[in-house]
């Protein structure tokens, strides 16, 4: 294709060049074409690296193209492999506590209003959720409560907002099989607490915390977090523990409700 269009190009210079000479072109046409033949050689290896460079240019960019269609759907794939996984797990779960009694929902997203945290979902009042509900991820470990409902959507503050708290048991993770009660409260999205605990119990780092059932609608046996650190307190009878939570914000993607806190 491109021979054609340089053998054109060069005999069209070469009839304007012999009109305007005002010589017979036709008596010229064996060296005409002799002539031809060599400038066409010498312009087309000017020319054809160029048109390589263009091919190649173009082959890189298709190439570019079918990369990133493969990393794309690379990406899907293992976003579907870990949300099974996830939803293997709430299955186990469904079958220890009842299918009827958990209702799964999608994070929506993440918002923060004076200094309170939220997070959306995609269920609400159509699917039996009602404020106070506790929210799981699928290990069971508890991420926070629902805090408001409408049809459609519902929206749950973690453990750690100021506005959450509920009534849990300490359970010593080693030595002592001594239990005691406390009330965890959230810390402005610093972090989880348990304050006034007689220092004569004696909690230790790494001991459990796990909710006790005295909420109205938040069952017994859910795990809050384990103790990371305590302190005494100035009256010097108390104690206050902080505790960790267990579970990464980061992989709040699907969530689970309970609906009845009896199973």
């Amino acid at each position: 294709m491109l021979k054609k269009i340089l053998l054109i190009l060069v005999v069209v210079i070469f009839l304007l060049f012999f009109s305007l000479k005002g010589e017979n072109i036709f008596i010229l046409s064996k060296p005409l074409a002799s002539r031809t033949n060599y400038l066409i050689d010498r312009i087309s290896s000017l020319f054809v690296p160029f048109y390589k460079y263009r091919l190649l240019e173009a082959e890189n960019k298709e190439l570019k193209e079918e990369l990133n269609k493969l990393l794309s759907l690379n990406v899907r794939l293992d976003i579907l492999e870990k949300e099974n996984e996830k939803l293997r797990q709430y299955l186990d779960i469904e079958e220890e506590i009842g299918s009827e009694s958990l209702v799964l929902a999608r994070v929506l997203g993440k918002r923060q209003e004076g200094g309170t945290v939220w997070y959306l979902l995609d269920k609400g009042e159509e699917q039996g959720i009602t404020q106070g509900l506790p929210v799981v991820n699928e290990q069971g470990v508890l991420l926070g409560e629902i805090a408001k409902v409408n049809k459609k959507i519902s929206l749950f503050w973690p453990i750690y907002d100021s506005h959450f708290s509920t009534s849990v048991i300490i359970k010593p993770n080693q030595g002592s099989s001594k239990e005691m009660e406390a009330v965890v409260e959230g810390e402005y999205g610093l972090g989880v607490k348990a304050s006034y605990i007689p220092k004569e119990f004696g909690v230790k780092q790494g001991d459990l915390v796990i909710t006790s059932g005295l909420d109205e609608k938040i069952q017994k046996g859910l795990l809050v977090g384990e103790i990371s650190s305590v302190k005494d307190l100035p009256d010097n009878f108390f104690q206050e523990a902080i505790i960790q939570p267990l579970f990464n914000e980061d992989e709040l993607d699907i969530v689970a409700i309970y609906l009845s806190k009896t199973f």
